[in-house]
This record gives C-alpha cells, sequence and structure tokens, in this order.
C-alpha cells in the first residue's frame, strides 16, 4: 500500500503516470484511512484522527477487565511514580495477564504515535514495564482507559492556505531524577508547524543529569538531532 500527496495536482499526475509504467496502480481515491488512521477531509482542512480505533481499544478492554471506567480528566495521576516489578526466575511461568497488559499497551503506542500526543507520556511509561506488569502498572493503564473514556476522540488539523501560517516552533522540557531506580530524568518534546503538532515523543534520558539545567539541556540537544 502506498500513499501519495502534492501540493501540484501536475506534479502528482505526472508522478502517478511515471509510476504506473512499472506498477499496477489500484483505488487514485482520495484517502480516507490508511491502517487505523482515519482522514477528513474538511473544506481547505485535512483532519488526521484515530477515533474508531480508540474505540475498539476501550471495547476490547471492557471485555477484559469487566470493571467500570470512571472517566478521568488527566491520562495519569500526578507525581504518580510506578515502581519496576522483580524479574521472573528461570523456573516462574509469565503470567497469562502479562500478554494482556503488552498487548493493550502495544495498541495505544499505535494511537500515541500517529495523534494522540496527549497519552505519548503515560504510554510510554507503562512500555518501559511490559516485561513484569504488577498491580500498580494495572491500576495505571486503567487510569488511562478511564482517560480516554472521557476524551475518546483529539484530532490534529492542518489547513491549507495563507491563513495557516508557516511557523516552525517547538516546545522541549524535562523533568529532573523522577526515575526511581536509576535517577534518569525523562524528556519530552511537541514541534508544530503553525498551528498543527507534527512531531512529539516523551523518552527517558540515557544519562543521569546532575542537575534540572542539564537535564534540560539534554532534552534541548537530543530534539536537536
Amino acid at each position: 500500500m502506498m500513499q501519495s500527496a502534492s501540493t501540484s495536482q501536475k506534479l502528482m499526475d505526472e508522478f502517478l503516470k511515471a509510476y504506473g509504467r512499472d506498477f499496477e496502480i489500484t483505488g487514485g481515491n482520495v484517502m480516507s484511512t490508511s491502517l487505523g488512521l482515519q482522514v477528513d477531509h474538511v473544506d481547505q482542512e485535512i483532519h488526521l484522527h484515530v477515533d474508531k480505533y480508540v474505540v475498539e481499544i476501550l471495547r476490547e478492554y471492557k471485555e477484559y477487565s469487566r470493571k467500570t471506567l470512571r472517566p478521568k480528566k488527566l491520562p495519569c495521576a500526578p507525581n504518580h511514580q510506578l515502581p519496576r516489578m522483580p524479574p521472573l526466575q528461570a523456573h516462574e511461568k509469565e503470567p497469562p495477564t502479562t500478554s494482556f497488559f503488552r498487548s493493550f499497551v502495544m495498541k495505544l503506542q499505535y494511537a500515541a504515535t500517529w495523534v494522540r500526543f496527549d497519552i505519548s507520556f503515560t504510554v510510554s511509561q507503562l512500555a518501559s514495564h511490559m516485561s513484569s506488569p504488577g498491580q500498580p502498572h494495572w491500576s495505571a493503564l486503567h487510569h488511562l482507559m478511564e482517560y480516554l473514556e472521557r476524551y475518546p476522540s483529539i484530532r490534529l488539523e492542518y489547513r491549507r492556505g495563507p491563513r495557516t501560517g508557516k511557523e516552525l516552533s517547538a516546545y522541549v522540557d524535562s523533568d529532573w531524577g523522577t526515575e526511581i531506580e536509576t535517577r534518569k530524568s525523562v524528556s519530552g518534546h511537541v514541534a508544530m508547524f503553525g498551528m498543527s503538532p507534527i512531531s512529539w515523543r516523551s523518552k527517558k534520558q540515557q544519562t543521569i543529569a546532575l542537575s534540572s539545567a542539564e537535564a534540560e539541556y539534554m532534552a534541548v540537544s537530543d530534539f536537536a538531532k
């Protein structure tokens, strides 16, 4: 499957003509969905979202957990730390619940990567515990699902025309040494083109910062790469 885009219809036609000489082309319509990503065309705007994908995740989680989701305003509890569980011993078998935890987190990673920048930090924290999740991690996952129950839809809007603005801006920040075991810091960034986000990430820093200023310098340096 291939998607193509261009600001010039002439260039698009030339590209499809040249591509069609070597490969069979089917479809050719305006893209509306791709691997769970939905694309809505509204006048001079393009809206990207994963609403159906998130609703399906919520449905699967409700069937599995058999718990009520009470909508939350935040994707995670403020200042909440997730402890690292001891690894399994050689003679121990992986609990069957671990595969379900891993499956839900990986699905949420997909949503966070495409559109849901609002859950990027929480999902990255859960992902670091996929090998050996415990009750605190399941509670954090449940909290995140309750947040998605409240906010199942977030859309990225990209506008055409002079009112869009062509400014490229970025926001970068970091905490300092909040990782319990390693005392490493966590960086986060979002890059904007005009008023629309085009890149975001939350990631644990590779080295231990000796001050909050050093942690922020590391965050900026990592983003600049």
